[in-house]
């Protein structure tokens, strides 16, 4: 039986956006061929449809938190974050996490310039308080309230009393408070004003920096996406086919960046959270390994207190710490475990921020433990 051919349109269906050469028998009536040809060329293009979804949208599929993932006013400072690899010329160096080293060596320039040079003044501050200020206080402690009950102490030998007893004891707290204060601004060595100092500085800085690398893998083009986490690796039978395939496109000609692209392995990104929980478990060891640390060092610096007769606590009470600093440590240990479901939830990006800052913190307290130990 002859076959004619027509060109046509099938204008109900929006996968056909092409002219399809469809047969026709004699009698008008297509063939069962063309009901195969019509299926196939349907399933082929939802699947096409399917695989180019928009990066964004897988992205944003593995990167949802509670919170909002624009904020409108850090965009521009976001634009300029992720062109640092740009501004420091690490994309003219062929690395291979360009993105990674620009987030490492901004957090390294930062904490260099902010953070160590703050505890370095926090740390002179309290050794001042500690060496000057606390024997000084210490003697007045005991000639404020000797000289207040002999200014008010009568005449003829009878015990004060119980209105004039209140009225001494408020004056020596006065009297006592006044001092204190004076010693303060004197010397420049305000506990509460050296703790709110650094929370100011630190707390705000790491925030805004948080924000910035946070809103830098939710930008639709961000290169973020672009670049592997680099404490992924391929199955290892992956990566060899992958390599073997890239070598027969160099050997019938590809050219080598197309070569690269076409066989380039995927995985995790820098927009993408972590899905082999190192990087959360990192972070909140080293956060647990810093709280630590800290308490030690506190502890070590009220035994030194101690041996200079610096404090009137006995030694059985050396062994615990005051209920204020015992609260403080035991809510750090809290964040610190705490830090690793939240890592869990956000982009790898920022666990590279996290990790680093720790570090940094790591080793300033080591350096504080040491000095701490020799003294």
């Amino acid at each position: 039986m002859a076959r004619q051919g027509r060109v046509c349109r099938d204008a109900a269906s929006p996968l056909f956006s092409s002219p399809t050469i469809i047969y026709f028998t004699r009698s008008g009536k297509p063939n069962k061929m063309l009901q195969v040809l019509r299926m196939g060329c349907r399933a082929t293009r939802t699947a096409s449809m399917c695989s180019r979804r928009p990066l964004e949208f897988v992205r944003q599929r593995h990167t949802e938190t509670l919170l909002p993932k624009s904020v409108g006013w850090l965009d521009p400072l976001a634009r300029h974050m992720v062109s640092f690899p740009e501004y420091m010329g690490l994309m003219d160096l062929g690395l291979a996490y360009p993105y990674t080293y620009s987030v490492v060596a901004v957090t390294i320039l930062l904490r260099s310039c902010v953070s160590i040079p703050l505890a370095l003044w926090q740390h002179r501050r309290n050794d001042r308080l500690a060496q000057v200020v606390l024997p000084e206080w210490r003697v007045w402690q005991r000639q404020i309230p000797a000289s207040v009950w002999q200014r008010h102490q009568p005449r003829d030998g009878t015990p004060p009393s119980a209105e004039k007893e209140n009225l001494v004891t408020h004056t020596i707290q006065r009297k006592l408070g006044e001092k204190w204060s004076h010693l303060m601004s004197l010397y420049h060595c305000s506990p509460t004003m050296t703790t709110l100092t650094s929370l100011a500085v630190h707390i705000p800085l790491f925030v805004l920096l948080t924000m910035l690398l946070r809103q830098t893998a939710f930008f639709p083009d961000t290169p973020l996406a672009q670049e592997l986490v680099p404490w992924w690796s391929p199955d290892e039978t992956f990566a060899a086919e992958s390599a073997a395939t890239r070598q027969i496109l160099l050997d019938k000609g590809l050219d080598p960046g197309m070569a690269d692209r076409l066989t380039k392995l995927g995985g995790p990104t820098l927009a993408d959270r972590d899905p082999t929980f190192t990087m959360p478990l990192a972070c909140g060891s080293l956060n647990m390994v810093n709280v630590e640390l800290t308490s030690w060092t506190r502890q070590q610096r009220r035994v030194r207190e101690s041996d200079l007769g610096l404090s009137t606590e006995q030694e059985a009470d050396l062994e615990e710490e005051p209920p204020r600093a015992r609260i403080l440590s035991n809510a750090l240990r809290v964040g610190a475990i705490l830090s690793i479901p939240i890592a869990c939830q956000v982009p790898s990006i920022l666990l590279v921020y996290w990790c680093t800052s720790s570090v940094m913190t790591l080793g300033t307290n080591l350096y504080f433990a040491r000095q701490s130990a020799k003294l």
